[in-house]
């Protein structure tokens, strides 16, 4: 089986980052742990989409490429794309809780809470049609005539579905695979080589997300960002350099909290890092802790004298988070 995993997008590591790092009283605070949370929830969503397809064994080879970004007619963002023999399945996710009511004409979905307010959305419905059509145009330009058919998959388990009319696209997650093997008919398109030859071609296809200015959109300034290495234990961001480890008041210490600060400057002003930029934003003084901790780090350094700069890229520095689980 050919998959495209899900990846951390580097747009949600940059909120991320703001969600810890932005003033409070900066007035896109609420806004990015509101963004924050909803990104959360829709990756929760995804991701138990995603699982269900590792129980999956149908008596056809299967293909399932996930996040795929592809560039059709306009561009085109896919949660799920299933590829069978058969036909191909684009599948759209929504983590939502409460009362959800589909309507058509208009094409909206309306979530009703416990607390009676009611909060519209844009047809999950309708942008699943509308995916599905860009990704048949994209199989047409390389030369695929198979169908598209397309599901929505409502994933909170305690949600209640409310449609004005039978629909048979959408689906709880739990039913979601005896019903795309219920539309498997007809005869194959696809040979086993050539499903794994679309696979490639859609991974290859696929746009990798292209971090854009988010400080500015925010409307957030250097000044707005809190400075300091922050505690893993107490989550507090002021640990101080001591003895050569960094110490936190509720008595947490480390040799290397100083490598998520480094990837938090990276996500938020760039891949290169000065010594006075290093000194500013880890809140420390002297110029020699600061270059020693670039180079423990691994950092790649360019230029002389007050012209260094260290690339912020170094695979030491990833290795290592990934290690602590901190990405």
């Amino acid at each position: 089986m050919n998959t495209k995993k899900r990846e951390t997008s580097p747009y949600y590591q940059v909120i991320e980052t703001l969600s810890r790092r932005l003033i409070p009283t900066h007035p896109s605070y609420s806004l990015i742990q509101r963004t924050l949370a909803k990104m959360d929830a829709g990756n929760w969503g995804e991701d138990s989409v995603a699982h269900l397809f590792t129980y999956f064994y149908p008596t056809f080879p299967f293909n399932i490429l996930h996040d795929v970004f592809l560039k059709s007619t306009t561009y085109v963002q896919i949660d799920h794309i299933l590829i069978t023999p058969f036909k191909l399945f684009v599948i759209e996710s929504k983590n939502l809780k409460g009362q959800l009511i589909v309507t058509r004409h208009p094409d909206q979905l309306v979530q009703v809470l416990e607390d009676g307010k009611r909060i519209a959305y844009d047809s999950p419905l309708a942008q699943s049609e509308r995916n599905a059509e860009l990704l048949n145009r994209w199989l047409t330009v390389q030369g695929y005539n198979i169908p598209v058919e397309h599901f929505v998959v409502f994933t909170n388990p305690t949600a209640e579905i409310n449609t004005m009319q039978s629909e048979p696209s959408i689906v709880r997650t739990k039913f979601l695979t005896n019903e795309i093997l219920k539309r498997i008919t007809g005869k194959k398109l696809l040979t086993f080589t050539e499903l794994d030859v679309l696979a490639n071609k859609l991974r290859s296809s696929h746009i990798s997300y292209q971090k854009n200015n988010i400080l500015e959109k925010y409307q957030i300034r250097p000044e707005h960002i809190v400075k300091g290495v922050q505690c893993s234990n107490c989550h507090r961001i002021r640990m101080e350099w001591k003895t050569c480890k960094w110490q936190c008041n509720c008595g947490y210490k480390s040799k290397d909290s100083h490598l998520q600060a480094f990837e938090d400057y990276r996500l938020l002003f760039g891949e290169t890092i000065t010594n006075k930029l290093c000194r500013e934003f880890l809140a420390i003084e002297d110029r020699y802790i600061a270059k020693r901790l670039l180079q423990l780090g691994g950092y790649q350094k360019s230029g002389t004298k007050r012209h260094t700069k260290y690339s912020l890229t170094s695979e030491k520095n990833i290795i290592q988070l990934q290690k602590e689980g901190i990405r």
